[in-house]
């Protein structure tokens, strides 16, 4: 097999994986066992003695997704290929389809982004019960599929590690280092270096977009309101990049739709209606900014679909304005 070259592999029990040979795979003593590959899902090793056969595509990088039944068994740690589902398996996918025209450098940096993802962030939910993994993927695939951006994957990679600085800033600082986190580290010495782990792995506009786009430190001796304004203002400044709306806007579109309570008990009912509130008093701002902006002549976004995404947060401004009790 050709280095760099894609093939299609039939295996002895029947599966069959497309991917691109970037490594051979070889014994202590240098002896070739088999070859590595990247497919769509992520990593794989196959043995000689797996392959029955292998058939040369003429295509420099992946276009289909593999079937189903395809067996994912990831470089990195076994676990991972067990804690992605199908529904995370499905929007992966989406992505390779949507941006059929990546390079195989592209398309090796979506899938390892995939793979931190599913460390990081396995199957922890959201305060609405979904899988915090899938509202990753979600902002990266409606990017494509709904803003029609497709060009840039350092876009599509940062729009799946948007929430990563926020919601595991401890594990990326233990990546970095290679041990557990010091407890004399501050925030901001922590985000640095968790940054630089970022660029070091994924290049330096993904580490310099998810930073930018990583919420300010909250301290304690602001209130809510407080909280908010200096939220606000950070976006305002954050959106004039037209990327950075982008991912912003796919990140607020998607949590405007789990805008809604999802109480485990009648004593739970109280404590998250105020939380809905919260979350009312926060968005709120924002649906009435992001719909400036998204009139702006360098927004790229399809004018038909302007006027679907506008209506939305129309929708949502309403909703958001009767949890607070302002008149229409």
């Amino acid at each position: 097999y050709s280095l760099g070259k894609t093939y299609t592999f039939t295996l002895l029990q029947g599966d069959v994986v497309t991917g691109k040979v970037v490594e051979y795979w070889r014994t202590a003593k240098g002896k070739r066992k088999g070859v590595k590959i990247v497919s769509p899902l992520g990593r794989q090793s196959l043995h000689y003695t797996e392959i029955d056969k292998a058939t040369r595509q003429d295509k420099s990088h992946v276009r289909e997704s593999p079937p189903p039944e395809t067996r994912i068994r990831p470089e990195r740690k076994p676990s991972e290929a067990a804690l992605i589902g199908e529904n995370q398996k499905t929007l992966l996918r989406r992505i390779f389809e949507l941006g059929e025209d990546f390079s195989p450098e592209a398309v090796a940096m979506i899938t390892d982004a995939a793979a931190l993802m599913n460390e990081l962030y396995g199957m922890r939910e959201r305060d609405d019960g979904t899988l915090a993994l899938n509202h990753a993927l979600r902002a990266a695939v409606r990017i494509m599929r709904f803003f029609e951006q497709r060009e840039d994957p350092d876009l599509i990679v940062a729009a799946m590690l948007h929430d990563a600085l926020e919601d595991h800033l401890d594990e990326l600082v233990g990546y970095a280092q290679g041990k557990p986190v010091s407890t004399g580290l501050s925030e901001r010495q922590k985000r640095e270096i968790a940054a630089t782990y970022l660029r070091s792995r994924f290049g330096r506009e993904v580490s310099m977009r998810v930073s930018a786009l990583s919420n300010p430190e909250r301290t304690e001796e602001m209130t809510p309101q407080e909280n908010n304004a200096r939220y606000l203002e950070h976006v305002k400044k954050l959106i004039l990049s037209p990327k950075n709306f982008y991912i912003k806007l796919s990140d607020l579109l998607d949590n405007s739709f789990t805008l809604k309570i999802k109480p485990k008990s009648r004593e739970d009912m109280h404590k998250q209606r105020q939380k809905l509130r919260q979350r009312a008093e926060k968005y709120l701002p924002l649906y009435i900014l992001f719909r400036e902006r998204l009139d702006d002549p360098d927004i790229a976004i399809p004018e038909h679909k302007k006027q679907i995404i506008t209506s939305i947060l129309q929708t949502k401004q309403k909703f958001a304005e009767r949890i607070l009790g302002i008149p229409a």
